[in-house]
């Protein structure tokens, strides 16, 4: 169960991240280059947040013991 609430947490990072792209690129005024530098900044940011936690939540679940095989 708490790897479905980290893995849609993961699927959140990268959409928000790639929404912060959208709205810097959206942008009209002269420090448009700036915002949309720093939004691809904070993008990566998210998606290698969003990586780690996928790779502990793989960790984490292959952590739990196994059922006896007599069930």
């Amino acid at each position: 169960m708490i790897q479905i609430a980290i893995w849609l947490l993961c699927a959140y990072l990268v959409f928000k991240g790639k929404e912060l792209q959208f709205i810097a690129a959206s942008s009209t005024h002269e420090s448009r280059d700036e915002n949309l530098k720093s939004a691809k900044t904070w993008a990566r940011a998210a998606y290698a947040v969003a990586v780690i936690f996928f790779i502990l939540s793989i960790a984490q679940g292959n952590s739990f013991p196994t059922p006896p095989s007599n069930f």
